[in-house]
């Protein structure tokens, strides 16, 4: 736990310390040597040994709001009411460890560490085993694409299937059920939307033929579009602190219940909507020129005619997207940090999706 200058929920920490028979403070220096201007006078816990008495650990059946924080022994407990244990000792109250956690231990982590007053959590889920979706859950399955992978073994293997615990594999493919999952905000400055966008069940699925064959831009997913990259500016912008270098990602303007003035302005929604489209991976723009570099590279015309001319398309629409998303990311920084507005939102729109329209046209002639 990083804590801001002065916060209590480090400067109070104590516990008892390995080879100690009385609790000390537990809080270290938070040193960031690298950091322009200095980082002096913050303070972090690190462990779950030292964050969990901050939680509520030590405290027997503690409840916040109704939920269940602590067990009889006063240890943490999952959305369950399950005991949280360590990832080496059985039955021994711990953190689970990164990779073995689920989703029960990480949503009751970061509910306790809110309502013990850290005002930004984030959270590990694993989200392609067994969850919301049953088509998710596999039964007895060789998922060779888009998430799972093979690993050379013995003819005679018994069991010729197997679970490595040492690990997580949950990344996989250029495919929409890989590539789409689920970012939740709340708090202050945040809209209450309930869901935006599909359930669970109803969105890309890896069951099926079409397993691995569709892809995020073309799954038919509704609900606002955001990229990794877009978490940080927002919750930046929704805290009302800046960061020293400019954002790849944009705030996603559109869970805001009270944007500024630059960001309200018309256009400069569907601009951050389109640079999206344009410069995320799998959006629009990415799975155009995908599909034409693909088809450009299984070509076999003489002397390659076909694959050096799609490749020479392709690094012009690189330099017209390059030109605009580089305008429109400092555009779009500019608008949430600085409240400057956006000129010219509606023609960048239209420039936008341009380019996008001629990497659809030249997929499309391949």
């Amino acid at each position: 736990m990083h804590c801001a200058k002065g916060s209590a929920f480090c400067a109070d920490a104590k516990g008892v310390k390995f080879g100690q028979a009385e609790p000390s403070p537990t809080a270290v220096p938070d040193v960031l040597p690298d950091e322009p201007g200095g980082y002096q006078g913050f303070q972090a816990l690190f462990g779950h040994r030292y964050v969990a008495p901050q939680l509520g650990a030590g405290t027997p059946d503690l409840k916040r709001h109704g939920y269940l924080v602590t067990n009889a022994a006063g240890n943490l407990v999952d959305e369950n009411g399950n005991q949280l244990n360590g990832a080496f000792l059985a039955d021994h109250p711990g953190f689970p460890g990164f990779g073995p956690v689920n989703a029960s231990q990480t949503l009751a982590y970061m509910a306790d560490s809110l309502e013990a007053g850290v005002p930004i959590v984030n959270g590990y889920i694993i989200l392609h085993m067994v969850n919301a979706d049953p088509a998710r859950t596999p039964t007895f399955a060789l998922f060779a694409k888009p998430d799972y992978f093979f690993t050379p073994g013995l003819a005679s293997c018994s069991p010729c299937v197997t679970q490595n615990t040492g690990f997580a594999w949950d990344h996989g493919d250029y495919a929409a059920e890989i590539n789409t999952s689920y970012a939740a905000f709340a708090g202050p400055g945040v809209k209450h939307l309930g869901l935006d966008g599909q359930a669970p069940a109803t969105g890309p699925s890896s069951a099926g033929p079409d397993s691995g064959q569709i892809v995020a831009a073309g799954s038919g997913t509704t609900g606002t579009w955001m990229d990794e990259t877009d978490i940080r500016p927002t919750l930046l912008y929704l805290t009302g602190l800046k960061d020293d270098y400019e954002h790849d990602g944009r705030v996603v303007t559109q869970i805001l219940s009270r944007p500024n003035r630059a960001l309200a302005a018309p256009g400069a929604a569907s601009l951050g909507a389109c640079y999206k489209q344009l410069n995320s991976s799998v959006g629009q723009f990415g799975n155009f020129t995908q599909q034409a570099s693909t088809a450009a590279g299984e070509s076999s015309t003489p002397g390659d005619a076909e694959y050096r001319t799609v490749n020479a398309a392709l690094a012009g629409l690189d330099r017209l997207r390059d030109s605009l998303a580089l305008r429109v990311k400092g555009e779009l920084e500019a608008a949430a940090v600085a409240g400057q507005p956006i000129i010219g939102a509606a023609g960048q729109v239209a420039a936008c999706q341009g380019i996008i329209a001629a990497a659809g046209a030249l997929a499309q002639h391949l």
